[in-house]
Order: structure tokens, then C-alpha cells, then sequence
């Protein structure tokens, strides 16, 4: 998306504008914003959004008798592995303002989800851009981290269960949609002992893959996570 031509003083309002809402995410989210060494003059951040669940979040994955997880078999010999957590994984919302935001254009972005196949995650990449079209011109982060965090579950029919997977398919999707599934045998655990500490352990892995996808869509050229993660995490 190429960035419209705009005078000195309206560069100059939105720069003001940006500063002041990260400032206000900072206030309200703390720890969980982070933000991000500029790219090119702009400003780059990422948000670890955690859901809003009522009490403990039942998963489910069909595994068949081999013990292999299945998405679409029909076979007698499939059953069902379910259980319950309290936390889920956080979604990671990572951000690349250009000049022109808000007055012309909506953040660049991605979202990182590890319990969620790239099909689902587009989806939400499609509300977000709902969102933006509903309120054009304006400050939308807020708006966009309120609905992931409380709304994003039972938009996807998510209430009372999360399905696992689908695996080993190649989803034609969003690029903005990244999905962190990988395996069950590495998924499942990996969720199981997700607690509200464990947003850290992630945090250059799923940068590095939002980065890959920023890149791809021609907005970046390269970034380094790296440092700017370790330097968020050591304030």
C-alpha cells in the first residue's frame, strides 16, 4: 500500500497523534506492549493481548487409533483428546505505523496466534480491518486490542470449545495471519503450561515471524527483534 503524499503539518499531527496513543496502550496494557527499535522513521511495536475467558477454556483435537490427530476422518476408530486450561496462549498483534496513520491509513500489521491455524487467524485480520473502515481517520489500536481480547473467542463460535488444528494442511490465506501450530505432540504441552509468565519465552520467535510477513508484503525491508525484545524485557 503506497503512502499518499501529505503536507508537513499533517505528518506533523499524526506523529503527535502516534506518540500519544502508545502512550495511552503503554498506561493501560504495561508490560505486555513492546515496543520495537523505529524502521525508516516508523514507529513498530508489538501488543500480547490475553483472552478474556470465563474460568477454565476446554480444547479438543480427534486423534484416531494410531494416535495421530485427524481434522476430517469419518473412521469409527477416531476419538477425541480434550482438556482444560486457564490461560490460553496470548494473540500478538505486531504493528508498523506509517506517516499517513491515522488520518489516511490503518497500521500494518500481523497477528500471531499459536492455537490457531491461518484460515481462523484471517479472519480476525478481517474484523480488524472492519474496525478501520468503521472509523477511518482515527486512532484505531485500542479498539482493535479490546475486540481481540474480549470479543475475538465467541466471534469464532470458540465459547465453550477451542478445536486444535487443522494440521498438515497450507492454508491460501491472509499474509497478515500467522499461525504458531506446529504438532500436537509439541502443541498440546506447550499449551497446557501456558501460565500469564510465559508471554516473554515467545516473544523474538514471534516477532521474527511477524517481521518475515512484513517483509514479504513489501512494507519492510529487514528488522531486528532481537535486541529490542531483550532491551523491552530488561525495563
Amino acid at each position: 500500500m503506497q503512502e499518499p503524499e501529505l503536507s508537513e503539518e499533517q505528518l506533523r499531527i499524526n506523529d503527535q497523534l502516534q506518540e500519544d496513543e502508545l502512550l495511552a496502550m503503554e498506561s493501560i496494557y504495561g508490560d505486555n506492549v513492546f515496543i520495537l527499535d523505529r524502521h525508516s522513521g516508523l514507529r513498530y511495536f508489538q501488543i500480547h493481548i490475553h483472552i478474556e475467558t470465563q474460568g477454565e477454556v476446554a480444547i479438543t483435537a480427534k486423534l484416531n487409533s494410531s494416535g495421530d490427530f485427524e481434522t476430517k476422518s469419518e473412521s469409527s476408530d477416531d476419538f477425541s483428546y480434550s482438556f482444560e486450561v486457564q490461560y490460553l496462549p496470548p494473540i500478538l498483534l505486531t504493528c508498523l505505523l506509517p506517516k499517513s496513520y491515522p488520518s489516511h491509513l490503518p497500521p500494518y500489521f500481523t497477528l500471531s496466534v499459536q492455537w490457531l491455524d491461518s484460515s481462523t487467524i484471517s479472519n480476525l485480520c478481517s474484523m480488524l480491518d472492519t474496525i478501520w473502515r468503521e472509523q477511518p481517520g482515527q486512532e484505531v489500536m485500542y479498539q482493535w486490542v479490546e475486540w481481540l481480547q474480549i470479543s475475538s473467542v465467541s466471534h469464532l463460535g470458540f465459547d465453550k470449545e477451542i478445536i486444535l488444528g487443522p494440521y498438515g494442511i497450507r492454508h491460501a490465506g491472509d499474509r497478515r495471519a500467522v499461525s504458531g501450530i506446529f504438532s500436537p505432540d509439541v502443541d498440546i504441552p506447550s499449551i497446557k503450561v501456558t501460565t500469564m509468565r510465559d508471554t516473554m519465552r515467545t516473544s523474538t520467535k514471534a516477532c521474527m515471524n511477524a517481521v518475515s510477513v512484513l517483509v514479504s508484503m513489501q512494507v519492510v525491508s529487514s528488522l531486528d527483534c532481537r535486541a529490542s525484545i531483550s532491551s523491552a524485557g530488561n525495563a
